[in-house]
């Protein structure tokens, strides 16, 4: 699948982003994932058990919560994808 798909399954479903309370008192969220929020969900480490901390990932105190090979797989996918799209190639 393509983040663009995701997307489009996120909307169906009729997903949201939580809605939080600023200091200010202002609500924000509620509104439908974007393609950036969906993108940096499916590349966050975390889901893997692993820690991002600047450019280095490192292992985690938690456990996963998908497998870090399927994570690692999927990496490769939404790099191949990116690359492919910088370069012109059809998008897939």
């Amino acid at each position: 699948r393509s983040v663009r798909e995701v997307k489009e399954q996120a909307d169906k479903l009729c997903l949201k982003t939580a809605i939080r309370t600023l200091s200010s008192g202002r609500l924000k969220g509620g509104t439908p994932f974007s393609f950036g929020h969906i993108y940096h969900i499916l590349t966050n480490p975390i889901y893997a058990g692993r820690i991002r901390h600047k450019a280095n990932v490192y292992p985690g105190q938690h456990p996963a919560l998908i497998e870090p090979e399927s994570w690692d797989a999927l990496q490769d996918q939404l790099m191949g994808r990116s690359v492919s799209n910088r370069l012109g190639k059809e998008r897939g």
